[in-house]
């Protein structure tokens, strides 16, 4: 068994830019059953093409065809949240 650690890509974090969005990470590493001449240090989690209420599930996860993942495929690993309602109006001056 082996554990592995997450790096997260995004080319131009539109999700915070733009959206006023955040990474809500879930899941910081992975498990999984592999060959010793294989093992990645860490996995890549691109986040560039995700939208506000989007999320990235472990069978999502581009890894080498012998890793044998031992998470369900449906588990989050992270997720893009939008603003809060609190957050998004604006504060009231006495």
């Amino acid at each position: 068994m082996l554990t592995i650690v997450f790096t997260w890509l995004s080319s131009t974090h539109h999700f915070t830019i733009f959206a006023g969005a955040s990474l809500n990470t879930i899941k910081r590493t992975v498990k999984y059953l592999c060959p010793a001449d294989i093992i990645p240090p860490y996995i890549d989690v691109d986040l560039s093409e995700l939208d506000v209420g989007q999320k990235v599930l472990m069978g999502d996860l581009n890894v080498h065809p012998a890793l044998k993942l031992l998470h369900p495929k449906d588990e989050a690993v992270c997720k893009i949240m939008g603003q809060r309602v609190s957050e998004t109006q604006p504060k009231k001056t006495k």
